[in-house]
């Protein structure tokens, strides 16, 4: 359907595609271009085949400046946007999303600015960002083409795309366009391929509102978006300094501020000094090099986990090429040392507390680890015991814990029982006190000390669920009185008395439910599924089943988990959770039993036996908060962590009791 009739050829064509947006935002964004000061255009709609009503929207405009198409089948927005260059005839590109507002000035006010600096050829404005989650957007402040181009290569984007308008010649000149690879950061990508073919320029004025809320690509895609953005930066960082050699990798890790070993900081000083060589011979002065790394070279700092890694740094001879003084590099260097966090785990010899512990020691914080070791184990923390930064305190969390001898500023709460033969039967009791009079000291300890404490619940808060995959909203199905209710119900208590310490006494908590989770550390006889597998695979004996092994699980590895803490933990104050943790993937029990068979060998038959009372038949996170809000999800698959695990079990197989 082609809504404009006339042969006029517009100064500005206007690019909207639109793909089941909602209507009251379409309605907005619509109008706000058809009520420009400046009116020489066209609006060029392209739907990607969404729902019927988009095109009763639009056809309910009487205007001839609209051009609506609608595409057969969702080819995306990258394929939606080159489709509308291709039909446009004006000579500007005015980009505009669905659910985005124009102000009546934008067009006047950026034509006016193309016309007293001709030399521009993309040109962007400042925006306000509107949307029940404004806050957490924003735009960067640089509007000089240097300034922007440099920020465009070395650290991110600077427009949002509703506001650009750009000369289409330069495009077509080009062979420029809006790549698929590069999707959801399409537009970033683009205006990466612009560099050294036009200047840009940014208005310093608020001319476009700009929605952020939870559906949109921003929020939805947010992990995906900024690994594109990654991407798009390495392929233009080659181009602009006429490198070929950078090790990719590497260089995502600097890019994205991620730790680097002292090995890797080798490599990556040599790229470095290559690059700023590059940099010099383009003209850029030497302060300006200097501001476009110091902000990377700081993240480096806080982020390097060793004493070697600390000495390169601050002995790098990049620091002569950038003219770093000594004092800024030893304020940075040993920064760290004084704001370094004092944090308690509690169950800290257990299987994820004692991984937690000596990822925060390794991580350069004082870690004070509290544990009755009913289920944990010293040998756990054999190699962090000695460090200087590490306290351990045998203590039950069932009784008040007072540290008055240094201030707490992190508490994990991971004290209790996880597996079922450890708090069924007589131990019960024992299981829920420590849920519910230990979560009680433990608030008490972090109101003390102001300090922020998570808790770490559990799926099983779930029960036999009735919805399925899990999401933080529902509220479970479980059984008060069943066996297994000492601990399902006592991490609900736990949850409820956290919540209730924040509301009323201003305690700073957050709360993660975790998922079957395993990996190097756990006891051989926990009785938890993958180290009953392995162990019985390892020894020799029959795997067995409880149940017809169609009951399903989702297993994330250790160290997965352990990253999604300790993000949780140093999340905004207002974000408490709870989170689920998890890792999506979903297997049956015999697949897991079939994949550990094959994994070892020998002559394991798998043997099933009667299902326990209230063990659950489906078990599976929707992890879209913990994306989201921290960025996160699993890295390591199933096959990659079993592979880890078996390791670990062959060396603790003489401690395997027979399961029977």
């Amino acid at each position: 359907m082609n809504m404009r009739r006339d042969k006029q050829v517009p100064n500005i064509s206007v690019i909207m595609p639109v793909y089941n947006t909602k209507e009251e935002y379409l309605r907005e964004a619509i109008e706000s271009i058809l009520k420009q000061s400046y009116t020489d255009f066209e609006l060029i709609i392209v739907d990607d085949c969404s729902d019927e009503y988009i095109v009763n929207i639009v056809s309910s405009y009487d205007d001839n400046r609209i051009k609506y198409f609608r595409l057969p089948t969702n080819q995306g927005v990258a394929a939606a946007r080159n489709f509308a260059i291709a039909k446009s005839s004006g000579k500007y590109l005015a980009f505009m999303d669905s659910d985005d507002i124009s102000l009546p000035e934008r067009f006047s006010k950026q034509i006016l600015f193309f016309k007293e600096h001709p030399e521009i050829g993309c040109l962007g404005t400042k925006v306000q960002v509107i949307g029940n989650d404004s806050k957490e957007m924003e735009f960067p402040k640089p509007t000089e083409h240097s300034e922007i181009e440099s920020f465009l290569v070395f650290n991110g984007c600077v427009f949002c795309q509703s506001s650009v308008m750009l000369k289409k010649e330069i495009l077509d000149k080009n062979n420029i366009t809006y790549k698929n690879e590069y999707v959801p950061a399409e537009d970033y990508a683009l205006w990466l391929d612009l560099i050294g073919k036009t200047k840009f320029a940014v208005l310093d004025e608020k001319l476009v509102f700009y929605r952020f809320y939870m559906e949109n690509i921003s929020h939805r895609q947010r992990e995906l978006q900024q690994q594109k953005c990654v991407e798009a930066q390495f392929a233009s960082l080659e181009r602009y300094c006429n490198i070929n050699n950078l090790n990719k990798d590497l260089w995502f890790k600097f890019l994205k501020g991620n730790a680097l070993s002292s090995e890797e900081f080798v490599h990556l000083n040599n790229n470095l000094e290559t690059i700023i060589q590059s940099l010099f011979s383009k003209g850029y002065e030497q302060k300006a090099i200097c501001s476009l790394f110091k902000r990377k070279l700081k993240k480096m700092f806080y982020h390097s986990h060793g004493i070697s890694t600390q000495w390169r740094l601050l002995t790098s001879p990049l620091n002569k090429t950038l003219k770093i003084p000594l004092a800024w590099r030893f304020l940075f260097c040993y920064e760290r040392a004084f704001i370094m966090k004092t944090i308690l785990v509690t169950g800290g010899t257990g299987f994820l507390g004692s991984n937690l512990c000596i990822r925060l020691i390794n991580e350069g914080n004082r870690v004070i680890c509290v544990d009755n070791n009913y289920t944990g184990r010293l040998s756990n923390i054999s190699s962090i015991v000695n460090h200087p930064n590490f306290r351990f305190i045998e203590h039950d969390i069932c009784e008040p814990l007072n540290i008055n001898d240094e201030k707490i500023n992190q508490i994990y709460n991971m004290a209790c029982p996880a597996s079922p033969p450890a708090y069924q039967g007589k131990h019960s009791i024992q299981t829920t006190k420590t849920c519910v009079f230990g979560a009680i000291n433990i608030l008490e300890l972090a109101k003390a000390h102001k300090a922020t404490v998570l808790q770490t619940s559990t799926s099983e808060i779930y029960g036999e669920p009735l919805v399925h995959p899990q999401i933080e909203s529902y509220r479970g199905n479980v059984n008060p009185i069943g066996i297994r209710a000492c601990y399902d119900e006592g991490k609900r208590c736990a949850e409820s008395l956290f919540f209730d310490y924040y509301r009323h006494e201003g305690v700073d908590i957050k709360i993660i439910r975790i998922f079957n989770t395993y990996g190097p550390n756990m006891d051989p006889n926990d009785g938890r599924v993958v180290s009953n597998f392995i162990c019985q695979a390892l020894s020799g004996q029959d795997i067995t089943i409880y149940g017809d092994g169609h009951q399903t699980r989702s297993f994330c590895y250790v160290d997965d988990l352990i990253e999604a803490m300790i993000r949780m933990m140093n999340s905004p104050k207002d974000f408490t959770g709870p989170v689920n943790t998890g890792n999506p993937g979903e297997f049956t029990i015999k697949e897991l039993a079939e994949m550990v068979v094959a994994k070892i060998g020998g002559k394991s038959k798998v043997i099933y036996k009667d299902l326990p009372s209230d063990d659950p038949t489906q078990r599976r996170p929707d992890i879209t908060l913990a994306k989201t809000q921290l960025g996160w999800e699993p890295k390591i698959k199933l096959d990659e962590g079993l592979d880890r695990t078996i390791e670990y079990f062959k060396t603790q197989i003489n401690l395997f009791k027979k399961v029977g």
